[in-house]
């Protein structure tokens, strides 16, 4: 499958899973958006696709974040004028619950990881469509 001019968004896109998922988008010809959190691991991930496709789009933000959300969706559009596809998997924990931790609160914080930002993408899939 082609993905050549597709706007394709990659949340968490700062290292392994994530940052293959994004190369592999850039190797298929897409307008990758990378978006995390650690602008300096964003910078490796930008310089490794900037190597096998088309300069990513960076963003550092929180999915968490409503101001960051509109922040993404902004600067996305501003820049390709459309989007295609969101690959979300951004997910959050509080520092104090990191590993052994009250597992509920993780939960329930990944469950609602990056939902703004599929909201706000969705609504942009529906007004592209129009």
């Amino acid at each position: 499958m082609s993905f050549n001019n597709k706007v394709v968004i990659k949340t968490e896109a700062i290292s392994g899973l994530g940052a293959a998922i994004a190369l592999k988008f850039a190797k298929e010809g897409a307008n990758v958006v990378i978006v995390g959190r650690n602008s300096d691991k964003l910078r490796n991930v930008l310089e490794n696709i900037s190597k096998v496709g088309n300069k990513p789009l960076v963003i550092a933000a929180d999915v968490t974040k409503g101001n960051d959300v509109q922040r993404i969706i902004d600067d996305i559009v501003d820049n390709f004028g459309k989007i295609d596809v969101l690959v979300n998997n951004a997910g959050c924990c509080s520092h104090q619950s990191r590993c052994l931790g009250p597992v509920k609160t993780d939960i329930v914080e990944n469950m609602g990881a990056g939902s703004e930002l599929q909201e706000a993408t969705s609504m942009k899939f529906r007004e592209s469509a129009l």
